[in-house]
C-alpha cells in the first residue's frame, strides 16, 4: 500500500523536516568553508558530527593521503579522527555551535517497521510525502492524503520549474 500526503503544521514532523533543511544548508556552508580553509581541493564530501569525509582528488591524495582512513564505498575516505584536520572539524562545529540533523524516519511517523519506502521533500514552507508498506498502516495526524494523481503534478511542476529556472541562468 502506498499513499502520498502534504504534511501540515499541525503534524510534528512539518517542523522537524523544515529544522533538517536549515541545519543541512548550515552544514553545507560549513563544510564549504572547511574545504576552502584547509586547501582541499575537491567538492564532493559527506560529514557528520564527528568525521569529516571526501573522495579525494590525486592532489588531495598527494597533500592529505596519510591523513585518510581507507577508502569506503564509491571511494569515499574519512579523515583519521586524531588528525589535525579530523580534530579541526570536530571543533569548527564546536565553535559554531551546530548539531547536524539528520532527514526524519517516516516509518516513526506511521508506527510500521520493516520493508518500507517513502519519500519527504518541501515545495516553499509546505511539506510532502510518500509512505509505501507492505503492512497497513493509519494516516498520523496532520497528514493530508493526496491523489496519487496530485501527488505527481506537483512534483512535476515542480521539476519543471527548477528546469526552467536553470535554463534561465
Amino acid at each position: 500500500m502506498e499513499n502520498y500526503y502534504e504534511v501540515t503544521k499541525q503534524s510534528p514532523l512539518h517542523q522537524e523536516y523544515m529544522d533538517y533543511i536549515v541545519s543541512d544548508k548550515t552544514m553545507r556552508e560549513i563544510s564549504h568553508d572547511f574545504l576552502s580553509n584547509n586547501n582541499i581541493n575537491t567538492k564532493e564530501y559527506a560529514s557528520t558530527k564527528d568525521t569529516f569525509y571526501i573522495i579525494p582528488t590525486e592532489k588531495d591524495i598527494e597533500d592529505f593521503g596519510k591523513l585518510l582512513n581507507k577508502e569506503l564505498e564509491g571511494g569515499l575516505r574519512a579523515f583519521k579522527a586524531k588528525s589535525k584536520i579530523g580534530k579541526s572539524w570536530k571543533d569548527t562545529l564546536k565553535e559554531k555551535g551546530v548539531q547536524p540533523l539528520h532527514k526524519p524516519m517516516l516509518m516513526l511517523y506511521f508506527n510500521v517497521y520493516g520493508s518500507t519506502s517513502s519519500r519527504l521533500f518541501a515545495i516553499d514552507d509546505k511539506v510532502y510525502c510518500s509512505f509505501k508498506s507492505e503492512y497497513n498502516f493509519e494516516n498520523p495526524e496532520g497528514f493530508i492524503e493526496l491523489k496519487a494523481s496530485e501527488f505527481y503534478k506537483i512534483v512535476e511542476d515542480e521539476n519543471e520549474r527548477r528546469t526552467l529556472a536553470r535554463e534561465s541562468i
